[in-house]
């Protein structure tokens, strides 16, 4: 009662190509388009702030560098970045706490409001703070109805804490649903 086991044929290995040539077909339109918008600007920028009247050096470098304004600039944007990520993690771990811990009845609502913010482009959000804390806004056109000042109480946007409050607008909804 002892039979033997059929085997059944085994194809015959298919000879792998020793350049993937459909890999690099599919690779190479992509790579060109970043070549083309991403490091061809970069480097050519970068090869004309070396260039000056009388050749190549770093003058230019160090006068941007060694301006007072530049390192103004670079300040207030260190500060700005840094109130912006202190509130955004603030608020939007106070946010998450609340959401996940304490139940009521709208915290659906607040989720999907949450998400819905997350979904905005960026620029929707500065278009937000102009039409509601705007000079001609609706928030100072209600400060002006009912104290009667013309001037209009509100004008915050273009100063500092007007950047850090709309940056935490925008990116509080990212640390409360990471």
């Amino acid at each position: 009662m002892t039979t033997t086991l059929e085997r059944p044929e085994t194809a015959a290995p298919q000879h792998k190509d020793p350049i993937p040539w459909r890999r690099i077909g599919w690779t190479l339109p992509p790579l060109l388009l970043v070549l083309v918008f991403a490091v061809y600007p970069t480097a050519r920028v970068l090869t004309e702030s070396l260039s000056t009247g009388s050749g190549t050096g770093l003058s230019t470098w160090s006068s941007v560098l060694g301006s007072e304004l530049f390192r103004t600039a670079l300040w207030r944007t260190i500060q700005i970045a840094v109130a912006s990520t202190l509130g955004c993690l603030i608020l939007g771990t106070f946010l998450a706490l609340v959401l996940a811990f304490v139940p009521f009845a709208g915290s659906k609502v607040v989720g999907r409001l949450i998400d819905t913010v997350l979904a905005l482009p960026s620029f929707l959000i500065t278009l937000a703070f102009t039409f509601l804390y705007g000079t001609a806004g609706a928030v100072n056109a209600l400060i002006i109805s009912i104290t009667g000042d013309a001037s209009g109480p509100l004008n915050f946007l273009n100063t500092p804490f007007g950047v850090i409050a709309a940056e935490i607008t925008f990116f509080t909804p990212f640390v409360v649903r990471p």
